[in-house]
């Protein structure tokens, strides 16, 4: 997701992440740290973007925080569904 990019491995930057692979409503989400480190040209390492990213994470609103708890997360399939694939039958 959030995958540093490039030579320094482990070291993130706004400009490494690969803004591509990441859904737009995660993005947004993170956008306000992601700008911060943009207008301080600053980079952090993995303990310090974790850091940072929990300290955002506290001032979602529960949507925000929902799509990223989910994020990449199965869906569950409905009760009709899952006893539609069983094969016992009373």
């Amino acid at each position: 997701m959030l995958r540093p990019q490039g030579d320094q491995e482990g070291i993130i930057s706004a400009q490494k992440i690969d803004l591509h692979s990441v859904p737009t409503d995660i993005l947004e989400a993170f956008s306000p740290l992601l700008c911060e480190m943009e207008e301080l040209g600053t980079t952090l390492n993995l303990e310090e973007f974790l850091d940072a990213s929990h300290r955002l994470y506290q001032t979602l609103n529960i949507h925000e925080k929902n799509l990223i708890l989910n994020f990449k997360r199965p869906k569950h399939k409905s009760v009709n569904e899952q006893l539609s694939q069983c094969t016992f039958q009373p």
